[in-house]
């Protein structure tokens, strides 16, 4: 490892409540392999951390992220990183913030349901994630993908455009169907998420987008 006691795996938790980093600090100081080199709240202090650092892990909130790795440019960081959010999922860029991101951990997650995944990329033997068999088939990778809507692909492909603000003649354009085709499209989904107006299924799209969870979405057939 690399500043740590011998076995220990270095981490940086960079997240801007020092409420939440509170909560976090205490909930990994049950696990003993982990060191706890330094903790941020800004990204200007979360990037000197993480160069002083070297971290095995770097545990960041998603917003932050995505600022650090404006400051870091080209040179990054190599490491297993932890995405945390305020909202319930990654939302529609499950790793955007960084490129090497290993999972994502909502702020409202309970300890017995984000320590596993802390286990799980803390006793990982890769540097950081990658796009081979052992990273691929790791089960913390799901937490990366967005609430299942069940949804087919191509009503996924007009409630994302619409989550982003596109319009209806936009839609249609991009995915080379008609604006009526678009329009189908759009009641299918009111129908399936229970949604009773066009200004509704524009809110929940945005707000899914985001990350938000959509309380009346059924879950993905399998």
């Amino acid at each position: 490892m690399k500043n740590g006691v011998s076995g220990e795996t270095v981490v940086v938790l960079v997240v801007d409540s020092e409420l939440v980093s509170m909560g976090f600090m205490q909930a990994l100081s049950t696990r003993h392999n982990l060191h706890v080199a330094a903790v941020a709240h800004d990204a200007a202090d979360g990037w000197k951390a993480i160069a002083c650092a070297s971290p095995d892990v770097v545990i960041i909130e998603t917003g932050l992220a995505r600022e650090v790795k404006a400051l870091a440019g080209a040179r990054g960081w190599r490491a297993r990183t932890i995405l945390l959010g305020r909202n319930a999922h990654v939302g529609i860029e499950p790793a955007a913030s960084v490129d090497a991101a290993c999972g994502f951990i909502s702020f409202s997650a309970r300890r017995r349901h984000y320590l596993p995944i802390v286990d799980r990329v803390s006793t990982c033997a890769a540097p950081c994630a990658s796009a081979d068999a052992c990273c691929r088939d790791c089960p913390v990778r799901a937490t990366l993908a967005p609430q299942p809507l069940g949804l087919t692909g191509r009503e996924s492909e007009v409630f994302v455009r619409i989550g982003c603000g596109f319009r209806a003649a936009e839609i249609a354009a991009e995915l080379g169907v008609s604006a009526k085709t678009v329009d189908a499209h759009r009641e299918s989904i009111k129908h399936k998420l229970g949604l009773e107006s066009a200004h509704a299924l524009n809110v929940a799209a945005a707000g899914w987008c985001r990350g938000e969870a959509l309380v009346h979405a059924r879950r993905a057939v399998t």
